[in-house]
């Protein structure tokens, strides 16, 4: 049977988002978790672990925190009764759940200082759409130029811009901008192939509204791109890597993710505004296609929240101090089988790190460090 629309665009946007690919085969699954929040001391830092009060418990399923604003509200989504639903965690530990219409389903990417929300939904006809959420609980869906086969926010900043991807008519990607006033600007880096799992891919959106992220050219080889907000976009890859993933960029305009060596391990890396590159390897790390350290988050300060996959292919979450130092973050509950561990996922000004961890029974979890 030849495939929907819907069918490909998920499938597009899954195989897409370089190391979240586990994440996709998870959501496809449908439901999550619900349990008392939890705290725990590491050292210095203290973790409450959290789960979205009647969300559902069963394996592959759980609560997924993306992002965490300058107040330490979290946002991200659940399931309930085979749907996804959005979340907002306040600092205080008081949910607000939400959804985007009566049978859409809403997955949250991003929250800023004001607390507007950003992320997608799923529509009735299974097609991915773009939204931003106010703090007063109003919705605005839209869709990029000619994005009819997906939208795909992925960051939301304090002036209220958001940014990500869309899909055309080929499932090839585009990057976008879009303005608190709602105007939407699409791009595409030089060299971007124009087929199908090709094009632009952005990742993040800084505080001054640079994009980074990485664009797919026609061989199937990623490179890393910072589009200024005046629209100048530069390209670069770490050198002698095979794939330039970049994932964060902060508001000094530095930038981190990672890249592909000739055996497809990642390794993470550090980027100055002035094109200055720091590699790195966090300890443990697997050294297989597959494994390595993945930067993901970088604050004001230049500290870097990611994960590690091991060679047993169990996540590590880590902090990367401005100074090189890295801290582990195992939370307890968390197993050490494959697809099972930790994963930082975002950090903000003051060095709150939000992220999910997976159980023995394969359960999603989120969680909050305060240092």
């Amino acid at each position: 049977m030849a495939d929907t629309h819907s069918q490909k665009s998920q499938r597009a946007v899954a195989r897409s988002r370089s190391f979240f690919l586990h994440l996709w085969q998870l959501a496809l699954c449908l439901a999550f978790c619900m349990a008392g929040p939890h705290t725990q001391a590491h050292a210095k830092a203290s973790v409450v672990t959290f789960d979205v009060p009647g969300a559902t418990e069963r394996k592959y399923q759980g609560t997924a925190p993306n992002g965490i604003n300058a107040g330490g509200d979290a946002a991200g989504y659940y399931v309930r009764r085979h749907r996804f639903h959005g979340f907002i965690r306040a600092a205080d530990g008081e949910f607000t759940t939400f959804d985007v219409g009566k049978k859409t389903q809403a997955l949250p990417s991003g929250i800023n200082a004001g607390g507007e929300v950003t992320g997608f939904y799923f529509d009735d006809a299974g097609f991915m759409r773009g939204f931003v959420r106010a703090a007063d609980g109003s919705v605005v869906s839209f869709e990029g130029l000619g994005g009819r086969n997906g939208t795909d926010p992925v960051a939301i900043n304090d002036r209220g811009t958001a940014a990500g991807y869309y899909l055309d008519n080929n499932f090839a990607a585009h990057g976008f901008v879009r303005l608190s006033d709602g105007a939407l600007t699409g791009f595409d880096a030089p060299g971007a192939g124009t087929g199908s799992n090709e094009g632009t891919f952005v990742t993040n959106l800084s505080p001054k509204d640079k994009t980074t992220g990485y664009f797919v050219d026609s061989n199937l080889v990623s490179h890393g791109l910072i589009r200024a907000s005046g629209g100048h976009i530069t390209t670069f890859d770490i050198s002698g890597s095979a794939g330039t993933s970049p994932q964060g960029i902060n508001a000094e305009g530095y930038d981190c993710g990672s890249f592909l060596d000739s055996n497809a391990a990642s390794h993470g890396f550090i980027r100055s505004p002035d094109g200055q590159v720091t590699t790195f390897d966090v300890s443990g790390a697997g050294t297989g296609a597959g494994q390595g350290t993945f930067g993901y988050f970088l604050n004001r300060k230049g500290l870097m929240g990611g994960f590690t996959i091991d060679s047993n292919f169990n996540y590590h979450g880590f902090l990367r101090h401005p100074s090189g130092r890295i801290t582990l973050v195992n939370v307890r509950g968390a197993a050490s089988g494959s697809k099972e561990g930790t994963l930082v996922l975002g950090v903000n000004d003051n060095g709150e790190a939000v992220g999910w961890y997976v159980d023995k029974r394969h359960v999603y979890h989120g969680f909050l460090r305060t240092p």
